[in-house]
């Protein structure tokens, strides 16, 4: 995708790092759950670990990690890699930094926190322990340098669709996030999930499902709909911000699209 194509529709960016915006975020909120997004692709597991911890110490409790494995070329090459991973190898090595990352906050027990002015000691040092982890991908002596998450395993989210989006859900998410376009897509994607849940040994019930939906509101279900058209009659009217659109999420360059058929329109588009 050229790079002014889909800036000028500001897609994709300016962004910031979502990362030093939770604990502003939780200073100003008292009850919700604050979840930033982390590509187990570019992420060294260790530094993931505390960050999270540290952040759900600040927020005592409400902090928690949504896990993507990235799709972008041009993401790859930021993080100094020629091309992006194979899709299937990056849903293998999500499943190794999260075990990683899980085996890190519970280095330290619940209750390693002694602070026992009588003795001075502050740490139990026989409950922090080192978990000397080697894996195909990453490796890890441990232990965490910072003491245990107040929730123990912070809330783990992952909006992969994809059959090894699921089964890496299924094995370790507490939620999943999904788009997709019908109400039966919806329920036939639950139904499903709920079956691979339950297949890795674990209750349906502990990993929820959101489903992300955009309403338009109205007064009166007429106006609603009228405001619907209104908003499907300005992205029609600009082919070129749909085809921006598609190019941010796949990658594929439709510039080239728009001097070859200038006059064309995009009928529209299903994601899956």
């Amino acid at each position: 995708m050229v790079r002014g194509f889909y800036l000028k529709r500001a897609l994709r960016a300016p962004k910031n790092d979502p990362l030093p915006l939770v604990p502003l975020l939780t200073q100003a909120t008292k009850h919700l759950g604050i979840v930033p997004t982390i590509s187990t692709s570019f992420y060294p597991p260790y530094l993931l670990a505390r960050l999270i911890a540290t952040l759900d110490l600040m927020s005592k409790g409400r902090v928690g990690c949504n896990f993507v494995t990235s799709t972008a070329e041009r993401a790859a090459q930021n993080f100094g890699l020629d091309a992006h991973l194979d899709h299937d190898l990056r849903y293998e090595m999500a499943e190794e930094f999260v075990d990683l990352v899980e085996k890190l906050w519970s280095s330290w027990d619940a209750d390693a926190i002694v602070a026992d002015r009588d003795t001075g000691a502050f740490v139990d040092p026989a409950k922090v322990r080192a978990i000397d982890y080697k894996g195909r991908f990453f490796s890890s002596r441990g232990p965490l340098n910072t003491a245990r998450p107040p929730q123990g395993r912070p809330v783990l989210i992952q909006a992969g669709g994809s059959p090894q989006g699921r089964a890496f859900a299924a094995k370790h998410m507490d939620c999943v996030i999904a788009a997709l376009g019908t109400v039966e897509e919806m329920t036939a994607f639950r139904l499903d999930l709920r079956k691979r849940v339950a297949a890795a040994g674990r209750d349906p019930d502990s990993c929820k499902v959101f489903f992300v939906v955009t309403p338009t509101l109205g007064e009166t279900k007429e106006e609603a709909q009228e405001r619907g058209r209104r908003r499907q009659a300005q992205r029609d009217a600009s082919p070129e911000l749909a085809l921006a659109q598609m190019g941010s999420l796949t990658d594929i360059d439709f510039s080239t699209s728009m001097r070859r058929w200038p006059n064309s329109r995009p009928t529209g588009s299903k994601a899956r």
